[in-house]
């Protein structure tokens, strides 16, 4: 497992926003495996975790002791997948804007909060990285 030790903030670059994906590579019928080679040929180590290889909220460590580093989240998984990292997103001292990618067989999770049905794994890496930047992003209404 990788571990962030110390961010060097690139000067040369306005609004530096670091992407960190989370992975479960058994999802999708392949497509999780795909999806975390691609990540990585593009992505630094560190910013990719591999759910079957490394401690989720060990890996989101870094983003409470860096606040002054705007990340933003991707899941690529099925339900649980998504579930048990939201979990630990949640323990954060912060809000951290997440996006997902539904890999699994029933993506129950993602069809009710109209997230979408499935992804194929066959995604253009580098448009995904880009994530949204807009700073208006929608706060899920869980109770009503």
């Amino acid at each position: 497992m990788a571990v962030i030790d110390k961010i060097e903030i690139p000067v040369d670059i306005e609004k530096w926003r670091p992407i960190m994906v989370i992975v479960n590579p058994k999802s999708g019928s392949g497509a999780g495996k795909q999806l975390l080679r691609n990540f990585r040929a593009h992505l630094h180590p560190a910013q990719v975790v591999d759910v079957l290889k490394s401690n989720i909220a060990a890996s989101l460590r870094w983003i409470d002791e860096h606040p002054n580093v705007d990340v933003r989240i991707l899941i690529a998984g099925g339900d649980g997948t998504i579930c048990s990292a939201l979990d630990q997103i949640d323990t954060l001292s912060r809000r951290i804007p997440v996006a997902v990618l539904p890999l699994g067989t029933g993506n129950d999770l993602s069809r009710l909060l109209k997230w979408g049905k499935k992804c194929d794994g066959d995604i253009d890496v580098i448009k995904v990285c880009a994530f949204p930047e807009s700073d208006n992003y929608e706060r899920p209404d869980f109770y009503s």
